[in-house]
């Protein structure tokens, strides 16, 4: 069973309930994988973010990757200038935010990272269908990830620390549209 078969879930709200290899994730990135280990199951509970994990088939104790979404609050000029041209001048916008995307490192380069992030754009999808709203935000963790999230699509905003993807461009990804 190939990685875009293993199953995606919501992290528990429960400690006791985490995968019990939890603690072994390691995607390099020491911020990330700190974030799933002592601060996600935190944000689920309180409901600042919500984190989706990525399991394989053979081993539910184990994270392959995760993804956690939020809202954020950012300043209008840091959006796009397309994107602001149709909004109205507030000195912050609400949009959705990919917050978190890693892979472990031993299940890299087997395009899991891809298939979170085709998740986790299903999920701003679904929420935009409901409340709204022109862009998805990242804001990459360093260089690699800025190339990989080029490679979707998303945008840079000269000095801006994210980057932005406009929602119709998602649903097409998604083929929705």
């Amino acid at each position: 069973m190939s990685p875009k078969d293993w199953p995606l879930r919501p992290l528990p709200d429960s400690a006791n309930q985490l995968p019990a290899r939890l603690g072994d994730f390691d995607c390099g990135k020491p911020s990330l994988d700190a974030f799933l280990k002592k601060t996600a199951l935190f944000n689920q509970q309180t409901g600042v973010c919500r984190t989706v994990i990525c399991q394989p088939a053979t081993d539910l104790q184990v994270v392959a990757g995760y993804y956690s979404l939020a809202i954020a609050a950012l300043p209008h000029d840091d959006l796009p200038a397309r994107v602001r041209r149709r909004l109205i001048n507030q000195p912050m916008q609400a949009v959705p935010l990919i917050a978190r995307l890693a892979v472990d490192q031993r299940f890299q380069g087997h395009g899991l990272g891809a298939r979170l992030l085709i998740a986790a754009l299903g999920d701003v999808v679904q929420a935009w269908e409901k409340v709204g709203g022109p862009v998805v935000a990242v804001q990459p963790i360093d260089e690699q990830a800025v190339k990989f999230y080029e490679r979707f699509g998303f945008v840079a905003v000269h000095g801006a620390p994210h980057m932005f993807m406009r929602i119709s461009t998602a649903r097409k990804a998604l083929g929705l549209e």
